[in-house]
């Protein structure tokens, strides 16, 4: 089912037909070089302190909605964001290269190129 698990990241329907092994291979070692356009990530400081990194699902003139992962949806209203920057980080993480197997990252592209 579409959006299962959430909206942090683009649609991944089609994704083989649109990009070569070697460009998924190289999203998955390095999230960081590039990034799909509306799902960058955005760091956000609270007025008390608090550091929400995500990605911006909601922009309304009261408050932002960041999504940081799964179930992990933050409502800020606007009166408390003290610094608001885009990030140069991907909330993809780093290093999945390395928590995997050659044969299971190899799993992951066939599968991705299925699709």
């Amino acid at each position: 089912a579409a959006n299962v698990g959430g909206i942090t990241g683009p649609s991944l329907k089609g994704i083989g037909a649109r990009r070569s092994e070697r460009d998924l291979i190289e999203s998955i070692i390095f999230p960081n070089a590039t990034m799909v356009q509306s799902y960058e990530s955005w760091k956000v400081l609270t007025d008390d302190g608090q550091v929400i990194l995500g990605v911006l699902i909601e922009d309304r003139p009261d408050e932002l909605v960041i999504s940081a992962g799964v179930d992990k949806n933050f409502r800020i209203p606007r009166s408390s964001i003290e610094e608001m920057t885009r990030s140069d980080q991907s909330i993809m993480p780093i290093g999945l290269d390395k928590l995997v197997t050659d044969q299971e990252l190899a799993d992951l592209v066939a599968f991705l190129k299925s699709i």
